[in-house]
């Protein structure tokens, strides 16, 4: 029967991956894609009552693709 012996090494490993882990699921959360965010209409409804068209062709002029 063969033991493996223990090591410093190995004991350090272990702790590094220990501390590691629990930080690695936030990697994944800054490599996911940002969503996309939208503009409440209702923000505009002054100007919106004046000019519905030339509102919404500014707010995607600006970047806005949901409403």
């Amino acid at each position: 029967m063969t033991t493996k012996q223990t090591t410093r090494r190995t004991v350090l490993k272990a702790g590094a991956l220990a501390l590691t882990a629990p930080f690695l699921s936030a990697f994944d959360a800054l490599a996911a894609k940002p969503k996309a965010a939208g503009l409440q209409l209702y923000t505009l409804r002054n100007e919106i009552a004046k000019d519905v068209d030339g509102v919404i062709a500014k707010v995607a002029g600006i970047g806005y693709k949901k409403v």
